[in-house]
């Protein structure tokens, strides 16, 4: 006697039935892939739009205490913008001469930092994507300008990490 496999004893209705099952799981799992690929892409792209949102705000509200030299102010904006948003990683402003004049980092500035990313005058904002040891960081960088005269630059870091958790 000829053992039959067990797809072949079922019932026509069942194997219908298992048939459907099986498409529809195979389509729910290549939608699910597709739809989880578009949505990090958006909230990627969600990011950096609020990043340079960020870094174009603050470079326009340090422009007043960087003429005269308000430290205090300068540190308390830069402080402000990176305890208002907890994605903030860093914030920093450079002088016209690359110079770090006020800084968020608790353990001293790190010099290499400085030339990570550099935006052109004719530039409203540059980014570049930073990887580090806590993972990776947008670090958008917006001029400071009065007229056509740089008078320093305005950086701010963004972390990765909590829009890879979602």
């Amino acid at each position: 006697m000829k053992k039959r496999s067990l797809f072949r004893r079922l019932a026509f209705r069942t194997k219908i039935s298992l048939s459907i099952i099986a498409i529809l799981l195979v389509f729910g799992v290549s939608l699910s892939l597709i739809i989880s690929r578009n949505v990090s892409q958006a909230l990627l792209k969600e990011n950096r739009l609020r990043g340079v949102s960020h870094a174009v705000n603050l470079s326009a509200r340090v422009i007043e205490p960087l003429l005269s030299m308000d430290f205090l102010e300068l540190k308390t904006l830069v402080n402000e913008i990176s305890e208002t948003n907890r994605d903030i990683a860093y914030a920093f402003v450079l002088d016209s001469a690359g110079d770090p004049l006020v800084h968020t980092f608790s353990g001293g500035f790190p010099t290499d930092l400085m030339r990570a990313n550099a935006v052109q005058d004719s530039e409203t904002y540059h980014i570049q994507s930073l990887s580090t040891e806590t993972g990776l960081i947008d670090d958008f960088a917006a001029p400071v300008l009065i007229a056509a005269d740089r008078v320093g630059t305005v950086r701010i870091g963004m972390s990765r990490s909590r829009i890879q958790d979602v």
